[in-house]
């Protein structure tokens, strides 16, 4: 028999408490803080099944792709996790959106965690925005594109292309270092595009 780890354990009692509600028992980023390591690599095992799927997590269905090179080669771009934080009606009225306005996205937050890791850890890239589109109902193609350099040198460049309704969405880019990864700052461009709209942010993370 498979063992269960005692957070997994927890989740699952609490995804089953929750099952009939909009409201996780943590917060999509305290989660990814608490389980910093669960969804590197391939989502195997009952605890990462637990943590990237049911009603807190969303295991995203859609294509990842680029790579890492340079100062980041033998890193490993792990399984993206995303979890939506507001709903069509929720979203449009943050927003003041009509539908006269098209397709729209606004970047709202992005931020690496933890902001300083070391070489072999892992750090999350999570990017928080809202999607605004005419239909509610509608499966947009969106693009997350996260941009890794570091002294002016690209070293990563994973995208990650998934279809979303409109809402205020959350996902997190899991980055686990190589054992041998170059010191110093690192910068990550993020541009998310979905129906011609697009924004831009940066975030930034320290390898000590």
């Amino acid at each position: 028999m498979m063992k269960v780890s005692r957070q997994a354990l927890a989740l699952f009692l609490c995804v089953g408490v929750l099952a009939t509600s909009t409201v996780g028992c943590a917060s999509f980023e305290q989660s990814v803080r608490e389980n910093p390591g669960t969804v590197v690599g391939a989502a195997v095992g009952v605890a990462s099944g637990l943590l990237i799927g049911g009603l807190l997590f969303h295991s995203t269905t859609g294509a990842l792709a680029g790579g890492l090179i340079g100062a980041l080669a033998g890193g490993v771009i792990g399984n993206a996790m995303e979890s939506q934080k507001r709903d069509y009606p929720a979203t449009t009225k943050a927003y003041d959106y009509t539908p006269t306005q098209g397709a729209t996205v606004r970047i709202e937050r992005v931020k690496a965690q933890p902001a300083t890791v070391k070489a072999g850890e892992t750090v999350h890239l999570i990017v928080e925005y809202a999607l605004l589109t005419p239909d509610a109902n509608r499966e947009f193609s969106v693009t997350e594109r996260r941009e890794i350099s570091t002294r002016g040198r690209l070293v990563g460049n994973p995208a990650l292309s998934v279809k979303r309704t409109a809402g205020t969405w959350a996902s997190t880019v899991p980055l686990k270092l190589p054992a041998n990864a170059e010191t110093g700052p690192y910068q990550v461009a993020v541009a998310v595009q979905a129906e011609g709209g697009v924004d831009h942010a940066t975030m930034s993370f320290t390898v000590q």
